[in-house]
């Protein structure tokens, strides 16, 4: 249990009782303005208010005051000594009172923190100390940054380790803190580059796949995650591969003999891909919706790319013979497609924050 100690001048104390002749109440806070040791031990105390307005308490007794600082170490120390001792529950209560005396001595437990957990792995211990750190004061940035970058390290060693869904979720547990603008951008980064590594190993599954169903279920889940690492962050790579995500899709639906592929092609080319095979599959599923115009056009723009793109030059034949002969249902070839994907790697472990 905490004691009362003598105090000196400019100490800061808090009530042990109320004192209703001074409009203050236990718990308040004030700083020894007068020290008496004759006839008793007794104090005289300022409190300033919210407002900037002060109140004097004069000749509070000894017992009716703690002194602050010291019983704040008192507690900080014995907090450490009961954590080290495996009572984390009567360390934690004994910390958070610390603190509640001396709000600076959370910097203190932050740099002890990193000094025993921040260069090794040991996330058990790190993580739930730093979320017991951003617990005692919600609005101390460097304690919420620290939990994100242990969120990230974490994250980036289970990725490295080929758990890409665990890595992703550890990604979007840093996601939900309040942060600084550079740790948003690292968050965003290994949030991309994880659904990105999703999206590519999706896509080879599918192309593994004997089952035409099962491959087109490994395109979709391709394309989910291509969509939002775009959401995440759309730049150049992530729309690139949203769009061959669309482009891989569309052609396995034709396959199925889905025409309905055509707006995947479009979203393709909405993205900003232009290659010959591509416009020939997209003519293809224009074709089969029995719209031959558009289907010409298509081809031809292959052909003007590519001037001996003899696939499409054959599929423009079939289709202008279908139309002089007023035919419908001709054969079409469609392509293969096989454009690789932008890879977007995570980033190497990121560096701690001390307290000042």
């Amino acid at each position: 249990m905490l004691v009362a100690r003598k105090a000196q001048e400019l100490d800061v104390v808090e009530l042990t009782e109320d004192l209703p002749e001074y409009g203050l109440k236990q718990g308040d806070r004030g700083a020894v303005v007068a020290a008496f040791d004759e006839p008793a031990e007794a104090y005289d105390l300022e409190f300033v208010e919210a407002s900037g307005k002060s109140k004097l308490a004069y000749s509070v007794r000894a017992n009716q005051i703690l002194t602050v600082d010291p019983d704040a170490e008192e507690a900080y120390k014995r907090g450490l000594e009961l954590i080290a001792s495996g009572r984390t529950l009567e360390g934690r209560r004994s910390l958070r009172h610390a603190v509640k005396l001396k709000p600076d001595l959370i910097g203190m437990l932050l740099n002890s923190v990193l000094d025993n957990f921040g260069r090794s792995e040991d996330w058990d211990q790190l993580v739930p100390a730093l979320r017991f750190i951003s617990e005692l004061n919600p609005d101390y940035d460097i304690a919420r940054n620290n939990l994100v970058i242990a969120y990230l390290n974490h994250g980036i060693s289970q990725a490295r380790k080929g758990d890409v869904e665990g890595a992703l979720q550890l990604f979007y547990s840093a996601a939900g803190i309040g942060m600084s603008q550079e740790t948003l951008s690292w968050v965003k980064h290994n949030l991309v580059a994880a659904h990105t590594a999703l999206g590519i190993r999706a896509h080879k599954q599918a192309s593994q796949e004997a089952d035409p169903e099962a491959a087109l279920g490994q395109y979709k889940i391709a394309l989910t995650n291509m969509a939002l690492a775009c959401a995440i962050d759309p730049s150049d790579k992530t729309r690139r591969n949203l769009g061959l995500a669309n482009a891989f899709l569309g052609n396995a639906l034709l396959k199925n003999g889905d025409f309905t592929a055509f707006a995947f092609f479009e979203v393709a080319e909405d993205m900003g891909l232009a290659f010959p095979k591509l416009f020939n599959n997209h003519a293809v599923a224009l074709a089969g919706l029995g719209q031959q115009e558009a289907a010409i056009e298509f081809l031809e723009k292959a052909i003007d790319i590519e001037a001996d793109y003899e696939t499409a030059k054959k599929n423009l034949n079939q289709i202008k013979l279908a139309l002089a002969e007023e035919r419908t249902g001709a054969g079409f070839n469609l392509e293969e497609l096989d454009i690789s994907f932008n890879q977007v790697s995570p980033m190497q472990r990121y560096d701690y924050q001390v307290a000042a």
